[in-house]
């Protein structure tokens, strides 16, 4: 019933706080004529989160899409909730289904910068509970007592995260989100027309603006992670 409007919805995957609530924005002020920015309540771009499908977002989504046992495409229909042409979506391994399925939407918003990415990741997640078994392959069994737990156990996430988020580089279109960020839009055309380049450099500078990159907010042990093994922060 659903199926020529699941077709056309946009699919972006990334690693949490890689900005692809960004990208879902300026998706949509290409994709929609009467689009307005009225520019973002704080340092992320979550006032326009308007998805279009529930339950198919993040890690337990995925879990309980799995234990379920249902085919991805009655998964979609039966969550769809909204006329939404953008979908946003937070654990990499949901791409392995979707790719199945042949779907033509899809794209990663690929952030580069590890030390970006970090920052970001654990601004987003920030007070989540990460020290449970995530996956079978990897449940990390860090003592929650070792003195630097926190620091190992977003960095561990972090890292197979990307590892799952690896296997699609060459499979899908990339977005590089930190291009994006300098106003470099060239990679959108894999995915939409362009229109509109001037509002997508008014979101970008609000963006800007509002998501400042304060590395002081890590705990130390992730900022001496960051300079031994990603150069400086």
């Amino acid at each position: 019933m659903h199926k020529k409007l699941l077709e056309k919805i946009h699919y972006i995957f990334y690693v949490p706080g890689s900005a692809g609530s960004l990208l879902s924005v300026l998706i949509k002020s290409q994709l929609e004529k009467n689009f307005i920015f009225d520019g973002f309540v704080d340092d992320t771009a979550h006032n326009y989160k308007i998805d279009a499908i529930k339950n198919t977002h993040d890690y337990n989504d995925y879990i309980n899409f799995k234990e379920a046992g249902i085919d991805l495409d009655d998964h979609l229909e039966k969550n769809l909730h909204r006329d939404s042409l953008v979908q946003r979506i937070v654990f990499p391994k949901w791409i392995d289904e979707f790719v199945k399925k042949k779907y033509a939407n899809l794209s990663i918003c690929y952030m580069e910068n590890y030390n970006l990415k970090l920052l970001n990741f654990y601004k987003k997640l920030h007070g989540s509970p990460l020290a449970k078994p995530i996956d079978e392959e990897f449940n990390f069994q860090i003592d929650k007592n070792h003195k630097h737990y926190e620091t190992i156990i977003y960095i561990k996430v972090l890292n197979w995260h990307m590892t799952l988020e690896q296997k699609h580089v060459h499979t899908i279109p990339i977005i590089k989100i930190d291009n994006v960020l300098k106003k470099d839009f060239s990679d959108l055309d894999k995915i939409c027309k362009i229109t509109n380049v001037s509002i997508m450099s008014e979101i970008v500078d609000e963006y800007n603006k509002k998501n400042k990159n304060n590395f002081n907010i890590l705990p130390n042990g992730m900022k001496r992670y960051l300079k031994k093994y990603h150069n400086s922060i």
